[in-house]
């Protein structure tokens, strides 16, 4: 079975922010990202996200940016 070296999250919502949050802390940083419009990442780059508490920033792009084939993708 192949190592899951990338992912990328479609779906900001309460299960796409706690599942990233726990892929950014097992992948290496720039590993993981949101994927979404150019639109809609204009509007979530201003946002501010809280988990369990935590201040956290994600990573966000458009499939234009991204610069690798994921190794694992995930629709939340």
């Amino acid at each position: 079975m192949k190592r899951i070296e990338n992912a990328v999250i479609i779906g900001m919502g309460a299960l796409g922010l706690l599942f990233g949050q726990r892929i950014c802390e097992n992948l290496p940083d720039g590993s993981m990202c949101f994927l979404m419009d150019a639109e809609r990442k204009k509007r979530h780059s201003k946002d501010l996200y809280t988990i369990n508490g935590n201040a956290v920033s994600f990573r966000m792009m458009t499939p234009e940016e991204l610069p690798y084939t994921p190794d694992l993708i995930i629709v939340a």
